[in-house]
C-alpha cells in the first residue's frame, strides 16, 4: 500500500522485502521535475538511491534564501542525475553522478567580498568509499565557466595517516574565453583585461604522510596566455611617475600615501644598499632572479609543511608574489583575492623587468608601524639613507618582514636583542654558503651591531654600500623565519 506524506511529493511504498521512497520536486511540471527514489531494504541488502531530472529552482527543492550562503535561490537551477548504493554489510557505496548548476549566487566571505553571482558549475563523480576509509574516484570532471578539470586517484584516510596519489588536467583553453567566463566578484581587479594565447596543464600529486619527504608532485603548465590590456591602474608606466600607494596603520584603518619616482618616500635600486637585494632574497625568495613569478621547489616545500602540521603554517610567496598584492590588492583572504594574484603575478612578470620589480617591492613593503619602503624603513630604524645600511641592518629588515608590526616592536630598545642577532648572522651564513656575499662580506657582517635610532642626533654618515661580488641569487630554499612562515600579509 501506497503512503503518501504532505501535500503529495513524498511517497513511500512497500514491495515485498523493501521500503521505495520516491519524492519529487515538481509534481506538476513533469518537464522541470527533480526526482529522488531510495529502495530501503526491510532486512540486508544493498541500499540504492537515485536522483533525476531537472532543471528546477532550488527554492522548489526547499532551499531557503542565504542558507549555506545561497542568494537568489529562485533564480538558480540544478540539473542531475546520480546513482548510489550503500552495500548491505556497510562495507562500500559506490556512486555515480552528474550534477549540473546554472545561475548560483553565493555570499561567502572566504570567497569573495562580494556576492559570486551568474555561477554555472558541472560536476561528474564516479567511484566508491569503503568502510577502511579509501576513497577512490575513477572519473571526476569538474566545469567552471570554461575551465574543465579531468581528474582520478585514491585517497586513503587511516588513523594513523592519510596518503592520496590523484592526477589532474586542464585541456587548453583561451586565456581570454576563460577571463570572461569568470563572474566579476572573482576576478574585480582585472575588469578590463584583455588576453591572448591559451593555457592548460596536467600533472600529479601523490604524498604518504608517513614518508612527506618522498611527496610526488609534478606538472606541465602550459600558460601561453600575455596579457595585451589592462586597467589604468595596473599599467606599467603608472609606476614611473608619482603614484598613490594605499597602506595599513596600526589600528587596521588604511591610509594612501604618495611615493614613487622623485618622491620623498622613493629611492631608486641603484641607491638602496645591494645588502638590501641579498637579505631578502636569502629570507624570501632565493630564486627570484630565474623564476617567473612562481617557485616549484617552495611550493612543494610548503605542502609538505601544511601537511605535517595538518593545517596552513606556511607558504610560497615569492617577491613578485608580495610585490602584486601589495601593489593592487587588499588584505582580505578570499579565494578570489588569491586568485587575482596568481593572475596579476604573471602579468607583472611579463610587464616588468626585475630590476624593476625588486625597485617597486623594497620601495613599498611593509617594515613597521606605518612603515611603508626602505626610505622610510632605513630613517625609522637607523636614521640613515637606503644607501648607508650595512649588510646586519639590512638582514634585521629583511627578518621583520613577516610579521612587520610584532617584529617592529624590537625597535623599543637600543639594540636588537642577542637571540634575534643570532639568527641574522644565521642568515648571513646560509647567503655566504649560497654565494650571495664574500667571505669579507661575511667576516664583516658578523662583527656587526645593530643599533636603533630613536630620533635626535644622527648617527655619524657612511659612505653608499658597493659589492664585493655580484648578486646573482640562487635556486634554494629561503630558510624558514621564526614563525615558520614565508608568506608577508
Amino acid at each position: 500500500m501506497p503512503l503518501t506524506v504532505g501535500p503529495g511529493p513524498l511517497e513511500v511504498t512497500r514491495r515485498g522485502g523493501r521500503f521505495e521512497v520516491k519524492f519529487a520536486a515538481d509534481a506538476h511540471a513533469q518537464s522541470t521535475s527533480l526526482t529522488v527514489r531510495a529502495t530501503l531494504p526491510v532486512e540486508g541488502g544493498d541500499v540504492t538511491a537515485t536522483l533525476e531530472g531537472g532543471p528546477v529552482a532550488l527554492s522548489q527543492l526547499g532551499m531557503h534564501e542565504g542558507a549555506g550562503g545561497l542568494v537568489d535561490v529562485d533564480r538558480a537551477t540544478v540539473t542531475g542525475r546520480s546513482h548510489a548504493q550503500l552495500a548491505g554489510d556497510g562495507s562500500a557505496l559506490t556512486f555515480d553522478m552528474d550534477l549540473s548548476t546554472r545561475g548560483l549566487s553565493i555570499r561567502e566571505p572566504r570567497l569573495a567580498l562580494d556576492v559570486v553571482r551568474g555561477v554555472d558549475m558541472q560536476l561528474r563523480a564516479r567511484g566508491a568509499l569503503d568502510d577502511g576509509g579509501e576513497l577512490r574516484l575513477d572519473d571526476l570532471g569538474a566545469t567552471f565557466g570554461v575551465l574543465h578539470l579531468d581528474a582520478s586517484g585514491v585517497l586513503d584516510q587511516k588513523p594513523d595517516h592519510v596518503a592520496a596519489a590523484f592526477r589532474f588536467e586542464l585541456p587548453s583553453t583561451s586565456c581570454q574565453a576563460l577571463l570572461d567566463s569568470m563572474p566579476t566578484a572573482l576576478l574585480p581587479a582585472l575588469q578590463g583585461t584583455r588576453m591572448a594565447g591559451a593555457f592548460g596543464a596536467r600533472g600529479r600529486f601523490a604524498f604518504d604522510t608517513r614518508k612527506l619527504d618522498a611527496l610526488d608532485l609534478g606538472y606541465d603548465i602550459q600558460d601561453q596566455c600575455r596579457i595585451t590590456q589592462v586597467p589604468e591602474d595596473l599599467a606599467r608606466d603608472r609606476f614611473k611617475e608619482p603614484f598613490s600607494h594605499r597602506i595599513y596603520l596600526p589600528d587596521g584603518t588604511t591610509s594612501d600615501i604618495t611615493t614613487g619616482p622623485d618622491t620623498p618616500n622613493w629611492t631608486p635600486l641603484d641607491q638602496i644598499s645591494p645588502y638590501m637585494q641579498i637579505a631578502v632574497l636569502t629570507t624570501e625568495d632565493g630564486a627570484f632572479p630565474r623564476h617567473h613569478g612562481f617557485n616549484h621547489a617552495a611550493i612543494r616545500a610548503s605542502i609538505i609543511a601544511n601537511l605535517e602540521a595538518r593545517r596552513f603554517v606556511r607558504g610560497a610567496s615569492t617577491i613578485t608574489m608580495q610585490l602584486a598584492k601589495n601593489l593592487f590588492l587588499s588584505r582580505d583572504k578570499t579565494l578570489a583575492r588569491k586568485l587575482e594574484e596568481v593572475v596579476l603575478t604573471d602579468y607583472m612578470e611579463q610587464a616588468f623587468s626585475k630590476d624593476e620589480i625588486m625597485e617597486l617591492y623594497l620601495n613599498v613593503i611593509e617594515f613597521g608601524p606605518s612603515v611603508y619602503g626602505i626610505t622610510q624603513a632605513a630613517e625609522y630604524y637607523f636614521g640613515r639613507s637606503p644607501s648607508e645600511l650595512n649588510l646586519a641592518e639590512c638582514y634585521f629588515l629583511a627578518s621583520l618582514l613577516p610579521s612587520p608590526l610584532r617584529y617592529g616592536a624590537m625597535r623599543d630598545g637600543e639594540q636588537v636583542p642577542d637571540s634575534w642577532m643570532k639568527l641574522l648572522k644565521g642568515l648571513m651564513t646560509t647567503a655566504h654558503k649560497r654565494g650571495l656575499v664574500s667571505d669579507a662580506d661575511l667576516a664583516e657582517g658578523l662583527t656587526e651591531v645593530v643599533t636603533f635610532w630613536h630620533g635626535g642626533v644622527r648617527p655619524p654618515s657612511r659612505p653608499p654600500v658597493r659589492l664585493r661580488t655580484p648578486i646573482e641569487g640562487d635556486d634554494q630554499l629561503a630558510p624558514a623565519m621564526i614563525d615558520g612562515s614565508q608568506d608577508g600579509p
